[in-house]
């Protein structure tokens, strides 16, 4: 039901003042990386983590930005993710959640380190 959303010309949707004031209510902790090997025995990194709702709202969608440094900390990778989306268990307001990330590769001159993961996109 909910139709295309506007975005800017970086190609991120626009936010609503609402949204911009929520972002800050979200909170990110517990962040590791990981990496497996996948059936084709390629390399698989994942980023888990937890969510809390910090405000007084129900998240119905979540979208991040994952900034992946080097040793200089100069940006490798800026990528994004959904990390609660309509199809699961709406974040309410109090509750924490775990979440996954996964990636295929990483840049060589990355760090090792968790990403910084910051709320980009907010649905309420």
């Amino acid at each position: 039901s909910g139709g295309a959303k506007v975005t800017s010309g970086s190609g991120r949707p626009v936010l609503s003042e609402e949204q911009k004031a929520y972002l800050p209510n979200i909170e990110f902790s517990d962040l590791q990386m990981s990496a497996a090997e996948n059936f084709l025995g390629d390399t698989v990194y994942y980023l888990d983590g937890r969510v809390t709702n910090r405000g007084t709202k129900t998240v119905r969608d979540l979208l991040v930005q994952l900034t992946f440094v080097d040793i200089l900390q100069q940006v490798v990778l800026r990528d994004t993710s959904h990390i609660i989306t309509k199809q699961m268990q709406p974040l309410k307001p109090g509750e924490t959640r775990s979440f996954r990330v996964g990636f295929d590769h990483l840049p060589v001159d990355w760090n090792q380190a968790p990403p910084e993961v910051k709320a980009v996109d907010v649905e309420l």
